[in-house]
């Protein structure tokens, strides 16, 4: 009876870790991002003669998902002709294009998502790593949460930017009537145009979350089989074990590393995009005089929902890297303790790679990284500040 508790805990824990990568998935195939194969219960369900539709339906969504982005794109080239020396419209059409550049990127490596899911979801099954269910569940929970706060974010930001809609549609309209448009045309095109802009503010806020979400569920995972594997560390083992350790080891960082290379330029295109949103909108509250309620309330949940997500991915991939750190000393400890021909082989191939998690293979994620980006964002604030008072 007690040997059969930990299997059933082992259990719960795998479908808990299951459960929650299935939810990024879901949310990739609202975006008409579907995943090849990410279940045999979908391959079943796609059998059935009643979800012949589904792959339509994705289809319908990856086509109206595409032509908010290219309207999105004129859109922001619309404002940068109209304002062309509006700093803000500069950083908009910035921030358009990175936004699509990382859809483009998310949806090419759709198989990665998979394959680098499932290796991590075997290494787990194979260590089985001692982990509270209840506060595995309770973490669940946060990240959901988490996912509810920024849509929340985005309704009030939706509703403050409403009460401005009127102004800005009155710009557009002076500037297709000023092209010798009929002012009907005007008048819709100028709403197609602020629609478009309130659709891609919630995809944009949706897409980045969901990285967000599953990149700190990545970085949990393999934190939780460095910290297994430390614990085993800390009790005696045979040589065979050690073996067994060395070859854990070994999958874990290649698994690390295989994240790193897939993800370190979606992961530096959120923490740019998350700074430069963090910039502008700290800038506005900062150093503008005259602001109304609503739009000071709309700059608050920007400026939340970016905050959120440079910490998220900054501290999950410097938390992971740091166990990471930990574990490669720990083994390298272990060299007195093997044999000469596994010092030389295993040993050896095993400890001299370096696996950490970056931004784009330029800087390598920890707690200092955090600290200097808000420096750095507070010292150009203060410096551009300054100057256009001077001016």
């Amino acid at each position: 009876m007690s040997e059969k508790m930990p299997e059933k805990m082992y259990d719960n824990n795998e479908n808990c870790f299951l459960r929650e990568f299935r939810l990024f998935f879901i949310l990739l195939r609202v975006f008409g991002i579907e995943m090849p194969g990410h279940s045999s219960q979908t391959k079943e369900i796609m059998e059935d003669k009643k979800m012949k539709l589904i792959p339509c339906f994705h289809a319908f969504l990856r086509c109206i998902l595409i032509l908010i982005l290219c309207l999105a794109t004129i859109n922001a080239i619309l404002w940068l002709i109209i304002l062309p020396r509006g700093s803000k419209e500069i950083a908009s059409t910035f921030l358009t294009l990175s936004v699509e550049l990382f859809y483009v990127l998310i949806f090419r490596r759709r198989q990665a998502i998979m394959r680098i899911t499932e290796r991590l979801r075997k290494i787990w099954n194979t260590l089985k790593p001692r982990y509270n269910v209840i506060r595995m569940e309770r973490e669940k929970w946060m990240y959901t949460f988490y996912f509810i706060f920024i849509q929340v974010l985005f309704v009030i930001w939706s509703i403050m930017f409403s009460s401005a809609v009127h102004m800005r549609a009155e710009n557009l309209q002076k500037f297709f009537e000023g092209l010798k448009f009929p002012s009907y045309l005007s008048f819709f095109l100028s709403w197609v145009i602020l629609i478009t802009e309130l659709l891609f503010s919630f995809i944009t806020k949706l897409i980045f979350s969901a990285f967000v979400i599953y990149y700190s569920l990545i970085c949990r995972v393999i934190r939780l089989l460095f910290g297994h594997l430390l614990d085993v560390l800390r009790r005696p083992m045979f040589i065979q074990e050690l073996r067994n350790l060395l070859e854990n080891y070994e999958k874990i960082t290649k698994s690390m590393r295989k994240v790193d290379k897939e993800f370190s330029l979606p992961a530096f295109i959120t923490i740019i995009t998350s700074m430069i949103g963090l910039f502008w909108g700290g800038y506005r509250l900062a150093f503008r005089q005259h602001m109304s309620n609503e739009y000071l309330i709309s700059l608050v949940c920007s400026v939340s929902c970016y905050l959120t997500f440079q910490l998220l991915i900054m501290i999950s991939a410097s938390m992971a890297n740091e166990m990471e750190k930990k574990a490669r000393s720990s083994i390298k400890c272990l060299k007195c303790r093997v044999s000469r021909d596994l010092r030389e082989t295993k040993f050896k191939a095993v400890c001299t790679k370096e696996s950490s998690l970056t931004l784009w293979k330029i800087y390598v994620l920890d707690r200092s990284l955090l600290i200097t980006s808000f420096g750095t964002l507070l010292t150009y604030g203060i410096l551009i500040g300054t100057l256009g008072e001077e001016g």
